[in-house]
């Protein structure tokens, strides 16, 4: 599910990445080259910060967003993960 968040910022999304049909991403979110995000893994940037704007969550290129995994903004400072062929999540 892809959605917009109160100020309109939708995720960007690169053609190489892949959502599972579970995944969530809301808001000011951009996904990166061959970034994959399994199933129910959520990216949301869509509460703003005390000056009203929404800091971006920016997943680099190929990095793996694993099952259950919740990244959340609520303000308005960027986070970025950085890929490189890391995983987010447990891996066992």
């Amino acid at each position: 599910m892809i959605e917009a968040n109160h100020a309109g910022d939708r995720p960007v999304i690169a053609a190489t990445a892949g959502l599972h049909p579970t995944a969530v991403g809301i808001g000011n979110v951009e996904i990166g080259d061959k970034v994959y995000i399994v199933p129910n893994g959520v990216i949301r940037a869509e509460e703003p910060g005390a000056d009203g704007s929404v800091g971006a969550i920016i997943i680099e290129r190929k990095a793996n967003i694993q099952d259950g995994v919740i990244i959340h903004r609520s303000n308005r400072h960027q986070f970025r993960y950085a890929g490189g062929d890391r995983i987010l999540g447990r891996v066992v």
